[in-house]
């Protein structure tokens, strides 16, 4: 498919939706509510229906699959998709760089929470295309910490959706 005709089955694809939801933003706003409350199953009946108008031919059974995962996402807790305490992998704050990307490599994780003192310390989140962005850019990051090229870590209540 060239990209002009895939540009095209993506607008005959997103047209049905962008019009349902329309429809359903001026129902919101003609009941005076900011936003409309969307229930997982309104949603889930406009994939259906995007995808009946869209024909079969322009979305693949993974993509269906991977909008449905979409909607369920929002049901998901914080809990559900934690790593346990005794499976969690984490690099020494003061780690090097060429340590972080063996952790990287040996683990399959591209992102690694940096610890100060002991797990319950963590100083930020390293990220694998960062540390191979700053290993590759410069020789002398080779001897950069982990936590030089941490991210902040965001904390939230293992209850949030």
């Amino acid at each position: 498919m060239t990209p002009v005709s895939a540009t095209g089955a993506l607008a005959r694809l997103t047209g049905p939706l962008r019009r349902a939801l329309d429809g359903l933003d001026r129902r919101a706003h003609l009941a005076g509510r900011a936003r409309a409350n969307v229930s997982e199953d309104q949603l889930r009946d406009l994939v259906e229906e995007v995808t009946d108008a869209a024909g079969d031919q322009l979305i693949e059974p993974e993509d269906l699959e991977m909008m449905h995962s979409v909607v369920e996402l929002g049901q998901t807790v914080v809990r559900e998709v934690m790593v346990p305490r005794t499976a969690m992998v984490t690099i020494a704050a003061s780690a090097d760089l060429a340590q972080a990307m063996a952790l990287f490599l040996q683990s399959g994780h591209s992102r690694v929470p940096v610890r100060g003192q002991d797990a319950d310390d963590i100083v930020g989140v390293a990220y694998l295309k960062d540390a191979a962005l700053a290993v590759w850019r410069d020789e002398a990051a080779r001897g950069r910490t982990a936590a030089a090229v941490a991210r902040p870590a965001f904390f939230v209540p293992e209850s949030k959706p």
